[in-house]
């Protein structure tokens, strides 16, 4: 059994997943960013067939500032939710994770969730974590740098006795 205490992942620790759910992450793209290139798009095709209407120049200004707009947009949101997130009674708070043949308890005081090794598809290994991939929109993260030597090889063996080796990764 491995006991991890005051387990809070960084903002690094917490960055985007690349591999481990397929097509559901590159659909997602044309759609989060279809604003953006339908815009450049049809500014791109209204220069070229308006014979000259609408100035290059008032195009690429307009486009420009979209593109800040949306950035913007984007941060303004991602900050709103954070700020939102640490109000929450259990925002912020230090888990204690438990680790062990049967799966892994998430525990902060005021919340407990359970999970079985069943209920995970695989468990990915990047440099500085590990990333439980549960759902695609819940992957729990193990920040490695909680961990001693012999909780890593408790956790590989943990990881290869219920998935084997090639579903880590």
């Amino acid at each position: 059994m491995i006991i991890l205490e005051n387990v809070r992942p960084s903002g690094r620790e917490l960055r985007q997943i690349w591999r481990g759910w397929g097509a559901v992450h590159w659909a997602c793209i044309p759609h989060t960013n279809a604003f953006i290139v339908g815009f450049g798009l049809y500014g791109v095709a209204s220069i070229e067939w308006a014979d000259g209407l609408i100035p290059t120049g008032a195009f690429l200004m307009m486009f420009g500032l979209s593109y800040v707009v949306w950035v913007a947009s984007g941060w303004a949101v991602r900050r709103a939710a954070a700020a939102e997130g640490s109000r929450a009674p259990t925002g912020g708070k230090p888990w204690r994770w438990t680790i062990d043949h049967a799966g892994f308890t998430f525990d902060n005081g005021l919340q407990t969730n359970r999970l079985a090794w069943g209920a995970i598809k695989s468990v990915k290994e990047d440099a500085d974590r590990y990333v439980l991939l549960v759902t695609p929109q819940n992957n729990p993260v193990l920040p490695k740098r909680i961990l001693d030597d012999r909780q890593h090889a408790e956790f590989r063996r943990l990881v290869d006795v219920h998935f084997g080796a090639t579903r880590r990764g």
